[in-house]
């Protein structure tokens, strides 16, 4: 044992492995995450042999940029502008030291709004420094975010993003001016440049509330010729109002993969760039759906390849039908015809989130409007207010018009009436039969109140069908868990429910009431057999 011990300890390899699991990731926070910090912080004081792997794991990941610049001693809180600056220059020594510091940072978040202010004055000083030695401050730095920077300067944007950068998301507080004062650029163009040019390889940009956007704010996009994931802020207060723009000031890049964004305004003729758009796979776009549509209309010539999209609506789809409509929402059936059906695979589509109250509208009419989706494999609706029942023929219509539909999602405000999204065993019965490629089924609530033992001929199940994952919000109605449970069991015979449920599935909340129970008896019956 102790020669087992000895050697773990003088080898740097295994010292390594070791360390590495210890990383500031982000699902860490909190309590948790300042102990980890405690911990390596105290290994690093241990041995000298721990010291090294230690330091590069405490300092790997950075929640502010003040335990980095305070490495210099000359950075200190100046009462009198209340803020931090440098009191001096620092000295070459002081800087070698900083740089051992510095090189081991890989991810930073630097939120303006929420760390004690660091003065215009600070980031000038450390970018004529990095001019100076023609290096970057954070050599070896993949991920940055900068969060709700001042109208004080571009200091961060200037100085923080290096070569080696892959990933940054970046936001502006609400009341940065459309230019800096002296200047004849606007900021958002400045900051942009900025980005483009110390970091040319950039693989992620996150922009979030960036109000000035505009033609002459994206030339600098066109410079980043390996950026694969382009997401803009998804608000109506920063929606591209004309997105030919990003088009004509630059094209956009070969590369890109993902884009995320919102749209308002938008021309009925309104028609991609050449080539704009023909390698994009996900796609998240926000807007009325006048909006969407005339975007989806306009990109389909150049989406050949997507395979997944999201559609998130501002306003109330149908308010032009009135409110006893069971219409489905206005433009939907055109954007699925826009939509490549040969490669989409998945759709999420997210209804009135901007409306306290809507009109009802049938499953089935939402299903209609899927029919030219024939080989989608995903489907999440999000139904938020509008009260969505489904019925028998909503679930067949559903299975014609998705025959290869293998995970079914519908979620439903906690305070909609009981109507809204519920079905029943009968209802679920259906499933079974009109969706037998189905593996994944998360729905908000099961009515029960039918659910009576059944005899020992019934129980042979309804259809042999492959359900795997099976989720509800709730669960009313049951008399008994166990008898729901046995019903549940007889439609769906292979379901392999594991002892904890999907939290994602059921819109971020936890499994609750009679559900938890009759979920934890189709798991112990699981485990009977």
């Amino acid at each position: 044992m102790q020669s087992a011990t000895h050697f773990a300890l003088n080898s740097p390899d295994v010292l390594e492995e070791i360390f590495g699991w210890l990383g500031l990731h982000d699902h860490i926070a909190g309590d948790g995450r300042d102990a980890l910090r405690e911990a390596l912080y105290a290994a690093a004081l241990v041995c000298r042999t721990f010291s090294q792997h230690a330091l590069d794991r405490l300092w790997h990941t950075l929640d502010e940029v003040h335990p980095l610049l305070s490495v210099l001693p000359s950075f200190r809180y100046n009462k009198d502008e209340d803020a931090c600056m440098f009191s001096r220059e620092a000295t070459p020594e002081e800087w070698q030291r900083f740089e051992l510091y510095a090189c081991r940072v890989h991810a930073l978040k630097y939120d303006d709004g929420y760390e004690i202010p660091v003065h215009s004055s600070a980031w000038t000083y450390l970018q004529s420094h990095c001019q100076a030695h023609g290096a970057p401050l954070l050599p070896r730095m993949k991920s940055l975010v900068l969060r709700d920077l001042s109208t004080s300067d571009l200091g961060p944007v200037l100085v923080l993003p290096g070569p080696t950068l892959r990933h940054l998301s970046i936001s502006f507080e609400s009341r940065l001016p459309y230019r800096l004062p002296g200047s004849a650029e606007p900021v958002f163009a400045m900051a942009l440049d900025a980005v483009a040019a110390h970091s040319p390889d950039l693989h992620t940009l996150h922009f979030d509330h960036t109000f000035y956007l505009d033609a002459s704010a994206v030339l600098a996009l066109g410079r980043l010729a390996r950026l694969s994931n382009l997401s803009f802020c998804q608000c109506d207060r920063c929606a591209l109002p004309d997105f030919r723009a990003f088009w004509t000031a630059s094209p956009v890049p070969a590369s890109l993969r993902t884009l995320e964004l919102a749209v308002q305004d938008l021309p009925a003729d309104f028609v991609a760039g050449p080539g704009g758009l023909r390698f994009l796979q996900v796609l998240k776009v926000c807007g009325t759906s006048g909006d969407i549509d005339n975007f989806v209309r306009g990109i389909q010539p150049t989406s050949s390849r997507l395979h997944t999209v999201e559609i998130v609506s501002w306003r109330q789809w149908d308010a032009e039908f009135g409110e006893d409509s069971e219409a489905p929402p206005p433009h939907l059936s055109s954007i699925c015809r826009s939509l490549p059906s040969t490669s989409l695979r998945s759709l999420e589509l997210n209804l009135d989130i901007s409306s306290a109250t809507s009109s009802p509208c049938t499953f089935s009419a939402i299903a209609a409007a899927l029919r030219p989706l024939s080989n989608l494999a995903a489907f999440t609706l999000h139904a938020g207010p509008k009260r969505i029942p489904i019925s028998d023929e909503g679930v067949r219509t559903l299975g014609e018009a998705c025959p290869r539909l293998r995970s079914l999602t519908v979620t439903q405000h906690y305070y909609n009436p009981p109507d809204s999204g519920s079905v029943t065993l009968a209802v679920l019965g259906e499933i079974a039969r009109s969706c037998p490629a189905l593996e994944s089924l998360s729905l908000p609530r099961l009515a029960a109140w039918d659910c009576v033992p059944q005899p020992e001929e019934a129980e042979v199940p309804v259809a042999a069908h492959g359900l795997r994952s099976l989720e509800f919000q709730e669960v009313a109605g049951a008399a008994e868990p166990s008898f729901v449970a046995s019903a549940i069991a007889r439609i769906f015979p292979h379901l392999k429910l594991g002892a904890l449920g999907d939290s994602k599935s059921l819109g971020g909340r936890k499994e609750q009431g009679e559900w938890k129970r009759v979920r934890a008896i189709l798991c112990e019956m699981d485990e009977a057999m």
